[in-house]
């Protein structure tokens, strides 16, 4: 409708601030503190957002599902979830998001003095991103032609894994003024990305005596795109990370940092969604040209992830 507002979508989600949880372990191997090994972790805690919108008994509002309706003419359309005096309804939007990376590494001195100290840094890392997307909508028929009290349902799904493994090199640098050390470090990691695609869809009809009938396919996750789907693109991954300690104990100190990583190419679960769609195939119809949606077409984006951090660090 001309009139219409736009409730969910059409918008960036995933960009708010996470608890996250980093941890570094490593010790020298020879007397010198010449030659090290360290192990890394970082893990962001999971988000979740949501978004739900239902109509009252009547309903009222008005509510759809805007797609683009191609099975004559590319025409701008909407699925019915609530009408007044014909269906009640509701709509839930739900999106998921993790990120994990890991790394093993080798550090090697190359230079030292009383003040400083500059290592080569170098191993294996590894990394994951999901991202998942899911809408779900129920109608019941209240007036009109239909059968009062038929229920519709349609569920689609969409998720996305990002699984990363490479080698990685870079330098870091440790500059020390009495209690007080400032640390940098910078390297690139270059390898496989691992991205795969997984949608699904399901719709159901129970009518008004209660028979259920299940069909293959919903509304943006159609039998023309659902399945797993996947590709390996070479990706590197950059990293700074700027750390500034305090010396409390013999042993312990207080750092407080910045992390920045970077990503050069990932899938996330909405841009695999195609708003195109032939109505024919909608509860269970006959898949006509064009056969739309599209599967996913991995439409992949840059991803950035930064961090302020604060922590104890224990010596022994």
């Amino acid at each position: 409708l001309p009139t219409a507002t736009g409730l969910c979508g059409n918008e960036t989600i995933g960009d708010s601030g996470l608890s996250a949880g980093r941890g570094t372990a490593g010790r020298w191997l020879d007397s010198e503190d010449r030659l090290g090994a360290a192990f890394r972790f970082l893990g962001t805690e999971s988000e979740r957002t949501g978004f739900s919108i239902a109509s009252d008994a009547n309903g009222v509002p008005l509510i759809g599902r805007p797609f683009t309706n191609t099975q004559f003419l590319p025409t701008p359309s909407a699925l019915l979830v609530a009408s007044p005096g014909f269906l009640r309804g509701s709509v839930d939007v739900t999106t998921s998001s993790d990120f994990y990376s890991g790394e093993a590494l080798g550090r090697v001195n190359l230079d030292a003095d009383d003040c400083s100290r500059l290592d080569l840094i170098g191993g294996y890392h590894t990394l994951l991103l999901d991202d998942g997307l899911t809408i779900r909508n129920e109608a019941v028929v209240v007036g009109g032609n239909l059968p009062i009290g038929t229920r519709f349902s349609i569920l689609d799904d969409f998720n996305t894994r990002n699984e990363f493994h490479g080698g990685s090199i870079g330098v870091w640098y440790d500059s020390y003024r009495g209690p007080w050390t400032v640390s940098a470090m910078a390297k690139v990691s270059i390898g496989s990305m691992l991205q795969q695609v997984r949608v699904r869809g399901a719709s159901q009809v129970v009518d008004a005596a209660g028979g259920t009938t299940d069909y293959v396919g919903g509304l943006l996750a159609s039998r023309t795109n659902i399945g797993e789907f996947e590709r390996r693109e070479t990706t590197y991954v950059p990293e700074i990370n700027l750390t500034l300690s305090r010396q409390l104990t013999k042993r312990l100190e207080f750092t407080m940092g910045y992390t920045f990583i970077y990503l050069s190419s990932v899938v996330l679960a909405g841009d695999q969604v195609d708003l195109n769609v032939n109505s024919s195939q909608l509860f269970g119809g006959a898949i006509l040209p064009p056969q739309d949606p599209r599967p996913p077409q991995f439409d992949d984006k840059e991803y950035f992830v930064h961090g302020l951090s604060f922590g104890l660090n224990f010596r022994f």
